[in-house]
């Protein structure tokens, strides 16, 4: 059965309300008549958790509701109020589903636990809790609301002696391991040999083609100069589509080749830059070393496979929706204003461009077969992100979030619609450049990408070339 997750909607109260009260039932059986016969939430209950967007369901093939978890806000944590699987669907890994699906909010808002309060004595219970990491509080461990939460239990009539308050770390999504992962990753493992590493720089290479074009028709002095499988790109003045890429997998360039492009480059007053794979021929990297290029800087490749991709899922308060060329304006300019005020974490990324020229860039993009998406936030633009389908690679470009609405959950949401959109539109591979130890590339990874190989910037002055 293919389960999706989506927000919990008030319209889900009878739904949810059935599910609680079948699932109870078997309290009844471990003795606890009370917990069968507790009424469920409510519509006005849960209304909170529907607005502050802390409420999710598991649908089936069929958009039927077969589980839901609610989440509160404890002692700065994430608490896990309240987790029910239908007895039909128990059993087939939903639940933990649902309880990774909060362990990853939980991350994305830089919470560093969860907790619970469950039964001791109920196999299904602290057991189960138990085998997804969850361990049991001292007393003198229990934070005020939370205990708070269990005396309030304890007035609602269950018995203290048979409850117990559970805590789990929310480990990193840059160093998660495959028991603390969210919806959106299931990917295994991704091995990069160098046949993948070239299908990769291949698609790179073919963007870096349609953007050069669409900068060369509207009248840049652009060049394009093909070279040992890669290309050498000058599309306008400082564009970052000016570099030499994609290399390295078909050959070796000769003496003249690379006399050439230098000269191209030194022609327009630019350095050559070079995005050279660490998978590449290695005889490269010796053959510009030994030409005065120096290294300035890394980017990271990251890529997952699209063989096993969960659904598409959105915090509640954000919308993620393709965005139409009569946007265009509105979109460029929030994606530009993000550009100005990047993500500090991480090494330096080598390239900041003038804001004209970055919006040019993205016009050129725009004309290259690049799809805009949008994020809605609060009835605000709050962000854009591109995505490119190249034969069966993704390329995921650039995703720009509004200063006022980072840390909500915009990000994760833009990569969630993109893999879905490249799963339906059938390629296999996706892939992210980003830079090394960011924040992006913490978000990449809580999504499921692996680190398939790392590109070395090596760069020789204009004053250099050529020879």
């Amino acid at each position: 059965m293919t389960v999706d997750l989506r927000p919990l909607s008030v319209d889900d109260t009878d739904t949810v309300a059935e599910i609680e009260r079948l699932a109870s039932q078997r309290f009844r059986e471990a003795g606890y008549p009370n917990v069968a016969d507790d009424e469920p939430f409510t519509a006005d209950e849960l209304t909170p958790y529907v607005a502050g967007g802390r409420g999710w369901v598991a649908t089936d093939e069929s958009g039927g509701v077969v589980g839901y978890v609610l989440v509160d806000v404890v002692d700065g944590g994430a608490h896990i109020e309240q987790v029910t699987v239908h007895p039909r669907h128990q059993g087939t890994g939903i639940g933990r589903m649902l309880v990774e699906w909060v362990a990853a909010w939980a991350a994305e808002r830089e919470m560093t636990v969860l907790t619970l309060t469950t039964f001791t004595d109920v196999s299904w219970n602290r057991p189960l809790y138990e085998h997804l990491g969850f361990t049991v509080l001292d007393d003198t461990d229990i934070g005020p609301e939370l205990r708070e939460l269990r005396n309030a239990e304890a007035a609602h009539g269950l018995d203290p002696a048979v409850r117990v308050c559970m805590r789990r770390a929310v480990t990193p999504p840059n160093t998660a391991s495959s028991g603390a992962r969210n919806m959106s990753t299931a990917a295994a493992s991704f091995f990069c040999d160098t046949k993948l590493a070239h299908r990769i720089e291949r698609a790179e290479v073919d963007l870096i083609r349609a953007v050069n074009d669409a900068a060369g028709r509207r009248g840049a002095p652009s060049f394009l100069i093909p070279v040992a499988g890669g290309v050498a790109s000058f599309a306008d003045e400082g564009s970052p589509y000016n570099k030499v890429a994609g290399w390295g997998f078909d050959g070796v360039p000769g003496l003249d080749e690379l006399d050439a492009i230098e000269g191209a480059f030194a022609a327009r007053g630019a350095p050559t830059q070079v995005e050279l794979a660490h998978l590449a021929d290695p005889a490269i990297g010796e053959l510009l070393t030994a030409r005065g290029y120096r290294l300035e800087s890394f980017e990271n490749v990251l890529g997952r496979s699209l063989d096993r991709c969960d659904p598409w899922v959105s915090p509640s308060d954000i919308e993620v929706r393709l965005s139409p060329d009569d946007e265009f304006d509105d979109w460029l300019r929030v994606v530009a204003d993000a550009a100005a005020h990047p993500d500090s974490e991480g090494l330096a990324w080598h390239e900041e461009f003038p804001r004209a020229i970055y919006e040019q860039a993205q016009r050129d993009a725009a004309h290259a077969g690049v799809r805009r998406y949008s994020a809605w936030r609060a009835g605000s633009l709050a962000g854009g992100a591109e995505l490119r389908l190249v034969g069966d690679i993704a390329q995921f470009a650039g995703a720009a979030t509004a200063p006022a609405h980072r840390r909500h959950g915009i990000q994760s949401a833009f990569l969630s619609r993109r893999l879905a959109d490249a799963v339906a539109e059938g390629c296999d591979v996706a892939v992210i450049v980003v830079q090394p130890g960011s924040k992006s590339q913490q978000n990449a990874q809580r999504s499921g990408f692996h680190l398939l190989y790392t590109r070395a910037i090596l760069v020789k002055p204009a004053a250099s070339s050529p020879g």
